[in-house]
């Protein structure tokens, strides 16, 4: 519980944050950095959609590699 909670304090919250954030405060260093960790969450997130979306079109192919990875 304790990773869990580190992980969620790292990332979703700052990742919140700046979801409340407007784009109109540029200006500050702080507003700046949460801009820059939205774009690399951006990043993250179209490589994860992408992922999913490869293991639902091709599911009988990641059931595969499922079965081998666990023998």
């Amino acid at each position: 519980s304790t990773l869990t909670s580190l992980l969620v304090g790292f990332t979703l919250t700052p990742w919140m944050a700046s979801r409340i954030g407007k784009k109109k405060f540029t200006t500050y260093q702080l507003f700046q950095s949460l801009l820059w960790f939205e774009s690399i969450q951006k990043t993250l997130m179209n490589g994860v959609v992408w992922k999913l979306e490869w293991v639902l079109v091709h599911k009988l192919a990641f059931t595969g590699i499922v079965i081998v990875l666990l023998k």
